[in-house]
């Protein structure tokens, strides 16, 4: 599967729903994290996982944002709170 992530300033986080709108992209793995939450910063970070066309769709679309250059270790800091998350969901239904 292929991944983008994009780093979205404060002033233009009010056009991350506008892009993720966009029929082709809304169809794929999208997590939305704020930077603070991710240890790094106070930018948004947006992940978007899937087809290599939706994935191109979305670098256009995001033309705000920047793509980091440090993206796998953004992309595995989210994957690791994903799965955090899901082996704390686990621990409350045994």
């Amino acid at each position: 599967m292929t991944y983008a992530v994009f780093r979205v300033k404060k002033e233009a986080k009010s056009r991350i729903d506008e892009a993720l709108k966009i029929d082709v992209i809304s169809r794929q793995s999208i997590t939305v994290r704020d930077g603070e939450g991710l240890g790094l910063d106070e930018h948004t970070y947006v992940l978007i996982e899937g087809s290599d066309e939706a994935v191109e769709e979305a670098k256009k679309a995001f033309d705000f944002a920047e793509i980091p250059e440090n993206s796998e270790e953004i992309y595995k800091k989210i994957k690791e709170q994903e799965e955090d998350a899901a082996s704390g969901m686990g621990l409350i239904f045994q």
